[in-house]
């Protein structure tokens, strides 16, 4: 049976020693993007209020990681191989290629790359 190629986007919640304990997934950078907004809104709200003593710290301490993930699989055998490539946030970059050693395709890159022309242009309008 021939194998497909599946992409989608991974938001990794990881901790201060670098393990992963939260994996979400959207279908696309711009909503992998508002979720990871939203997840180190929730770290940084959680860190406030254990700051003023309101309640005890229930979200680590670490960051949130987004990636595109590249999946190869059928159906008759199932998920043969994947690879990840993670999108560096300061630039608006993403590794050129998966860590299976596959390219990163355009379509992937185009999504990473719109978004920071989005941001740009909210900014210069401030």
């Amino acid at each position: 049976m021939r194998n497909k190629v599946f992409y989608e986007w991974v938001i990794e919640q990881v901790d201060e020693h670098g393990d992963i304990y939260d994996v979400d997934h959207r279908a696309t950078f711009a909503e992998a993007k508002e979720w990871r907004r939203l997840r180190l809104d929730d770290i940084e709200s959680q860190r406030e209020r254990e700051f003023f003593n309101l309640d005890q710290l229930y979200l680590p301490e670490g960051t949130v990681d987004v990636a595109s993930r590249r999946s190869v699989g059928n159906e008759l055998d199932g998920l043969h191989y994947w690879g990840y490539a993670y999108v560096d946030f300061e630039n608006l970059t993403i590794q050129p290629e998966y860590c299976s050693g596959d390219r990163v395709p355009k379509h992937v890159i185009k999504q990473v790359v719109f978004e920071g022309k989005q941001s740009a242009a909210k900014k210069g309008c401030s």
